[in-house]
């Protein structure tokens, strides 16, 4: 029997029918684009064009599997981070120049100024809520919001207004209080850092909520989008998926990873290429010391000890290593050790930042900033020149191009010491993401028919699932990972650079441990 379709269903099916066609025109008007547009690449660009149209494949096998989540895990976490972010609230409330900020900002709260993070009862003394006093210590009432760590607004009032902080700028010429912003707050004025400190905290803590809370699916997997090309060095992006699901799985910190799980009957492997972007940076600086210190295993330890010669060290990397985790007289804070700062030193003077800049980044005084440098600079003599020729390069409008043909021309301002940066750090970390993207396609390619399962890709790492009874899969991962690349110095030097890989397994995503987290990521020899 033929369907009666009323007038309300046709109706229906019109509309459906116009969104497809609106949908089609998108995608065959983005198709003459690509044809107009694809005859006018020169060969570089047009080998960089089918690289990148190769990646969509894996990208979206990682975007429809999502992680699983262990739903206990991730409740207690989400728990464990409210209270601590109402802890570190209430604290911040507290710190000179709030209250001010309140008087300022004003919503009715209910807040006595007594104990400005409780709210309390009130004699009413008129109809103005402002003449009511506080019931149990007869504190006036305040008519106004705790302060807001997220809030740009709040923050300029209390240091450029309160504070009298010399209004700060931006890399774009806005002032601002941003990250970067604090950063140099609390390095120049040390009577600020510790609210600075506490803004950071209060606006990590928000941060590591807002991914744990990502919508998960009904099967309670955790989707990713991951965006082919989002960076000009074709670094890959994450964010929530098409539907509004997930997060940024790109964001997901070492606290957080065990909340994600292998599905049944699997292990997850994470398999990272060590020290990546520095090893780069060494070849393609030519730098015979710097190649060396990258060959004996640990690059970050070997560079302490050249910066810190002073130090009683044994010649050995492994009893070396423990030497370096000392904490330095000016930053006492578990983590913050020798090496910790001297990869800071080092990461930061090869992408173009001055002494002041490194000890904003590494939260250390500008003097010993500048004598690390110094000493950087002295072991490694061939990473200046090198930086400057780079620099010529964008003086004279040249295009620069990395080892694996990936090009890129900077029309910035070539004087300007934003746009040098941006040069430096083009080929190596364009030269690694094309190595980690190229990895990725292959195991797409050559293991998922095998049983391996791409899952996301985290910076200069994959993340994937395996069977529990393949471990020479992760294996194979990892090995295919290290991808010989010929990479030529500027003394025409040319030398093959070979990034090893290393690779962790596991029932979850966190760091194993035997008491908080037994099943977690082992590394494994490969």
């Amino acid at each position: 029997m033929a369907r009666v379709v009323d007038l309300q269903d046709a109706q229906t099916l019109h509309g459906q029918l116009r969104s497809w066609a609106y949908c089609a025109l998108d995608c065959t008007g983005t198709r003459e684009i690509a044809d107009t547009l694809k005859p006018r690449l020169n060969p570089l660009q047009l080998r960089t064009y089918e690289f990148e149209k190769a990646q969509q494949g894996p990208a979206v096998a990682m975007m429809l599997r999502g992680l699983n989540v262990d739903l206990p895990k991730r409740n207690a976490m989400i728990a464990q981070l409210k209270r601590e972010q109402v802890k570190a609230l209430r604290e911040i409330q507290r710190l000179p120049g709030i209250v001010d900020v309140w008087d300022r900002y004003e919503k009715d709260t209910g807040f006595c100024k007594a104990e400005p993070t409780k709210k309390h009862l009130w004699h009413p003394r008129g109809a103005d809520p402002k003449e009511q006093t506080c019931k149990r210590c007869n504190a006036p009432r305040l008519k106004l919001a705790p302060f807001n760590p997220g809030s740009s607004q709040q923050k300029k009032h209390l240091f450029y207004d309160i504070h009298k902080v010399p209004p700060m700028r931006n890399k774009t010429g806005e002032v601002s209080t941003d990250d970067d912003v604090l950063r140099r707050i609390g390095q120049r004025y040390e009577h600020l850092r510790h609210i600075t400190d506490a803004i950071d905290n209060t606006q990590d803590l928000a941060k590591q909520l807002g991914t744990l809370n990502g919508k998960l699916t009904p099967a309670n997997r955790y989707p990713s989008s991951f965006n082919v090309g989002a960076a000009w060095t074709g670094r890959f992006s994450s964010s929530k998926n098409p539907f509004g699901l997930g997060g940024n799985l790109q964001n997901v910190t070492e606290r957080l990873r065990a909340v994600f799980t292998a599905d049944p009957g699997k292990l997850l492997g994470y398999a990272d290429l060590k020290q990546a972007e520095s090893n780069a940076v060494a070849h393609y600086a030519g730098d015979e010391n710097y190649i060396e210190a990258h060959a004996v295993g640990d690059v970050h330890t070997y560079v302490t000890r050249l910066v810190w010669p002073e130090l009683p060290w044994t010649g050995n990397l492994k009893e070396d290593k423990e030497i370096a985790k000392q904490l330095p007289d000016w930053d006492p804070v578990e983590g913050h050790d020798l090496r910790f700062q001297s990869k800071r030193v080092q990461h930061g003077s090869n992408f173009g930042l001055t002494p002041q800049g490194i000890s904003m980044l590494a939260k250390i005084p500008k003097s010993a900033a500048t004598e690390m440098q110094t000493s950087y600079f002295r072991a490694f003599p061939f990473i200046k020149p090198y930086q400057n020729g780079i620099a010529e390069e964008i003086r004279e409008h040249k295009p620069l191009v990395n080892a694996l043909g990936r090009e890129v021309t900077l029309f910035g301002r070539p004087w300007d010491p934003h746009t040098v940066k941006q040069g430096l750090a083009f080929k190596p970390q364009s030269v690694v993401a094309d190595i980690l993207n190229l990895a990725m396609v292959r195991v797409f390619l050559e293991l998922e028919p095998q049983g391996v399962e791409l899952l996301a890709q985290v910076h200069d790492a994959l993340l994937f699932q395996f069977p529990e009874d393949r471990v020479d899969l992760a294996i194979a991962v990892a090995r295919i990972m290290s991808v010989p690349v010929p990479i030529t110095d500027p003394k025409g030097v040319t030398r093959t650079m070979r990034i090893e890989s290393e690779l962790a397994i596991g029932r979850n995503w966190g760091k194993a441990h035997p008491e908080r987290n037994p099943h977690g990521m082992k590394e494994i020899d490969i």
